[in-house]
């Protein structure tokens, strides 16, 4: 199918002068999917469905002159004609003006291997599952907690890519998602505060679902046993390597070419990351972008355009080291591309994450939903639950808004000797994201909290 496509596209293009090129991407999947309801207090699976799908899309550029070029893209149904939909597309894209760039040409060297599948999900995808299965059932029996309904997801994917300059990309991938609806079993049966948590990864044996369900009973046991924290203008925050990689991700859009041209904030290189100079005590923050990892989330043998995909210190003393640019928005800037891309990698700290929990610390076990500004580099969320730890005693928080200023943060902050993994593998409305490094970090600047009011 992708020689027809690839055969209409070049025959449009000899009868349309004005189409410039295209690209055309076929994603299979393979999706294993489990529904359980507790019966018993054993998951009792009601749908087991295997779910293939092949998925076809074409992008198109037109070209209204050497200055601009017009952008489209059109998901294929194969069983309709392709040359109207490539015209459709066409049309679309004529519609539509962007600088124009000079197209990614296949590169000169070969693509670094790296592995993204795990082999146990595309060849024995049913074995994982029981295994799966057997776990999370294990974990029912934790204090406190009903298990109401479970979902699995075990995903196989192809992705096959090819352009009109010739460049062409094949890779397989995996991911793993499960989700959870459960409640306190002192209630049971008024079911009138449920949590719903979601957890996902890359291969089965990165998968934790013990320590994803020990959080859920966490928050379980939490029901009916917080209170708000109070109004806090220069708080000391510590949160946990999930929220630091968003939090870090965030901060990179900063470095990225594409960003200076689109007259957002941005940085150069040279500049320094954080609102001043360090604090006496903090750490500076050190970051690489490497796509070598196996069976990372944001590992590539090559960038979205095609190119090599490169492994670089992009942020080292809390000084920017290199820019991210691709080959579109390096050309707009007269840039050479730097095809960094990958997963973010941090050192570990030297400090324990024990010795970051003392009074006057508000420690977040999880944000209900963490708000970032990419722009502004601030960031917000409601309080799921959390420790406050004042007077050397130790107390639950929930609600109140706890929000915070990136830059400051960097500017004081202390990272735990403890490193920690996370793997988001990406989904309809967030692009992968993978990080190794400390697992806890303590923010001492740039942070506030609006709670209830402080008994006089």
């Amino acid at each position: 199918m992708m020689k027809k496509i690839k055969d209409a596209c070049r025959n449009a293009v000899k009868n349309n002068h004005l189409f410039r090129g295209w690209e055309i991407v076929c994603r299979k999947t393979r999706s294993l999917q489990r529904l359980y309801e507790n019966r018993s207090n054993r998951l009792f699976c009601h749908q087991n469905r295997d779910v293939n799908d092949t998925h076809y899309s074409l992008i198109v550029y037109y070209m209204h002159n050497k200055e601009n070029t017009g952008i489209a893209s059109a998901d294929l149904v194969l069983h309709e004609p392709l040359t109207d939909q490539i015209q459709k597309a066409l049309a679309s894209a004529g519609s539509n003006f962007n600088q124009s760039w000079p197209f990614p040409e296949p590169p000169q060297g070969k693509y670094r291997p790296v592995k993204l599948c795990d082999p146990l999900i595309k060849k024995k995808y049913e074995t994982v599952a029981d295994n799966l299965e057997k776990r999370a059932q294990n974990c029912l029996n934790l204090p406190g907690i009903h298990v109401n309904s479970a979902e699995l997801y075990l995903n196989y994917h192809e992705i096959e890519r090819l352009t009109h300059t010739g460049i062409y990309t094949k890779k397989e991938k995996s991911d793993i998602y499960f989700e959870s609806a459960m409640e306190s079993s002192a209630g049971l049966g008024e079911n009138n505060q449920e949590i719903h948590e979601r957890t996902a990864g890359v291969t089965a044996a990165g998968f934790n679902i013990e320590t994803f369900f020990s959080g859920c009973a966490d928050l379980v046991n939490s029901l009916g046993a917080t209170s708000e924290p109070p109004n806090l203008q220069n708080a000391s925050l510590v949160i946990n390597h999930e929220a630091l990689a968003e939090i870090i991700s965030a901060l990179l859009t900063r470095l990225t070419a594409s960003a200076e041209y689109n007259k957002h904030p941005f940085f150069s290189k040279g500049n320094l990351i954080s609102s001043c100079e360090s604090a006496a005590g903090s750490d500076m923050l050190e970051i690489t972008l490497d796509p070598y990892i196996d069976f990372m989330a944001e590992s590539t043998p090559w960038t979205h355009d095609g190119q090599i995909a490169e492994k670089a210190c992009v942020i080292k003393n809390n000084i920017v080291q290199a820019r991210l640019s691709d080959v579109r928005y390096a050309s707009y800037l007269g840039l050479s591309p730097s095809c960094i891309t990958g997963n973010i990698i941090i050192p570990a700290g030297k400090t324990p994450e024990l010795e970051l929990l003392h009074d006057n610390v508000l420690e977040i076990i999880k944000f209900s939903s963490l708000l970032i500004d990419e722009k502004k580099l601030t960031w917000s969320s409601e309080i799921k639950l959390g420790r406050l730890y004042e007077n050397g005693k130790i107390r639950l928080v929930k609600g109140g808004v706890v929000s915070g200023n990136i830059k400051d943060n960097f500017s004081d902050f202390i990272m735990s000797c403890e490193t920690a993994v996370f793997n988001f593998p990406g989904d309809g409305y967030h692009p992968p994201l993978g990080y190794c490094g400390p697992k806890k970090v303590l923010f001492r600047r740039g942070v506030s909290v609006a709670g209830r009011e402080k008994q006089p």
